[in-house]
């Protein structure tokens, strides 16, 4: 399989007023620039050519190209130079000259790298899908790669898939005939769940909790289903615009119809339907019961979580809490402060909400973000906000960063301020951020053992961030 997409359109009809791109309308009528940035991909290199080479200006319309093919060709990025910090989870082969598409990784540290070849190395723990040298003649025609927590899965481009890590003991994993015609695959409560062309269910590696019911998962799930999940449960959302839940519901499963999302904290979900009200089930402690804001939860647009609260968002731009107070589920305090809302950031246990004027309200556990006071007079002209498991990172206009929250999670950056100059992005861990500059280096502060205060010595393209590890890539 070649690293390359090529998508072939023919104008032949003008009439048709659009084509399609990766199942995409678009409008003739429209000039190749602003097609360049409808199908924009940071991820691809984008190249156009004709059948004739006719040269083209951007601002030419497509229409003008009547009866010519157009390849549209997106050339997935690879990369070849590879920095692992901390660098005890680096490979004990040389990962550099790979041609890297992607990596990912289990939360027990096992990685896995898709290659442009369409094959996979994988490295780390090996319990946790950190080897994989007993199936590597299985890892090739890859196209899409997921992961649990405990484990890998990958569909190859004859719709079967290939898993390893820590898979669990069900008997179904050991029928290949499960493994084959898939149509779609969920991740239901840290399981590989496959749904197979045929319309059969196949749940790989079963940790699924024994209070659920996983027949409602056999007998209910389809293609065109989403799929959330808690640490205790887990909610389906039909096509159709009801829910199907993992336990038993009798106070609310009446009112589960015209939902339009679903929103979870770790222990509780929260359904937004198309009317704009909310209806909330799970842990009450933890924003499973919103009885007492039910007067206030109408005209929600959006809604945001912490591990134990929920921040809902409506049309006026103000914001309505519950749940756990010590998880920022109580704003009594500071609901005056609580208007014109247009984003909210979170970590854990606290809430930081972006205003129209560009400053920042917080509120939840003081110690994990809950208290910006130190920082309030530098929290002006945001543009963008980061939360890791205990503290916040704020972008600024001027590509200056200011940090609060839990000082050994990256809250406090008082000795490497005059570092954060020219920051276009930044990422992070449980308990560490690292910031791309505009030369392209990068500054890491936080606790060293998720990556934090690395000394990293080469220009970097992207990140990709696991729950404990910078996995730094260049082309």
């Amino acid at each position: 399989m070649e690293n390359w997409c090529v998508y072939f359109n023919y104008l032949s009809d003008i009439s048709l007023k659009c084509f399609t791109i990766d199942n995409t309308k678009y409008d003739y009528n429209i000039t190749f620039l602003e097609l360049k940035q409808k199908i924009y991909n940071p991820e691809y290199s984008l190249v156009f050519t004709y059948t004739n080479q006719k040269f083209f200006n951007d601002n030419d319309l497509l229409k003008e190209y009547d009866q010519e093919i157009i390849n549209i060709i997106l050339k997935k990025k690879t990369y070849n130079r590879i920095n692992i910090y901390p660098e005890q989870y680096t490979p004990d082969f040389d990962i550099n000259g790979q041609n890297i598409i992607n990596i990912c990784s289990t939360s027990e540290n096992g990685y896995a790298a898709i290659k442009n070849d369409n094959t996979v190395i994988t490295w780390g723990n090996a319990e946790f899908g950190g080897k994989s040298s007993n199936i590597t003649h299985r890892l090739t025609n890859v196209i899409d790669i997921f992961n649990t927590k405990h484990a890998f899965l990958v569909l190859k481009n004859d719709n079967s898939v290939v898993f390893w890590g820590d898979c669990g003991d069900s008997p179904q994993n050991k029928t290949k005939d499960n493994l084959i015609d898939i149509e779609k695959i969920y991740i239901i409560m840290d399981s590989f769940v496959l749904l197979k062309k045929n319309g059969k269910v196949v749940i790989l590696n079963n940790y699924i909790n024994d209070d659920v019911d996983v027949i409602k998962i056999h007998n209910q799930l389809t293609k065109y289903d989403t799929v959330y999940n808690t640490c205790s449960s887990f909610a389906i959302l039909k096509s159709n615009k009801t829910v199907i839940t993992g336990g038993k519901l009798t106070k609310v499963q009446c009112q589960l119809f015209d939902i339009q999302c679903i929103y979870n904290t770790k222990y509780a979900f929260a359904a937004l339907k198309t009317d704009k009200t909310v209806v909330t089930w799970g842990d009450e402690k933890n924003g499973g019961c919103s009885l007492k804001m039910k007067d206030k939860l109408i005209n929600i647009v959006k809604i945001y979580s912490t591990q134990g609260a929920f921040a809902g968002l409506n049309k006026h731009n103000e914001i309505i809490t519950w749940g756990n107070k010590r998880f920022g589920g109580d704003t009594s305090n500071i609901r005056h402060l609580l208007n014109n809302i247009t984003n909210i950031y979170t970590t854990n246990s606290a809430f930081a909400a972006l205003k129209k004027n560009e400053t920042v309200i917080t509120w939840g556990d003081l110690k994990s973000g809950g208290n910006s006071s130190n920082v309030a007079n530098d929290l002006f002209d945001i543009i963008n906000i980061y939360g890791n498991k205990s503290a916040f990172a704020a972008l600024k206009k001027d590509n200056t960063v200011i940090t609060w929250g839990n000082h050994n999670s990256g809250g406090d950056t008082t000795n490497i301020k005059h570092l954060l100059v020219d920051i276009i992005e930044i990422y992070y861990t449980d308990f560490a951020f690292a910031a791309l500059k505009k030369n392209k280096t990068v500054i890491t502060w936080g606790d060293e053992l998720y990556g934090g205060n690395i000394n990293v010595s080469t220009t970097i393209d992207k990140i990709y961030a696991t729950h404990d590890t910078f996995i730094m890539m260049s082309e």
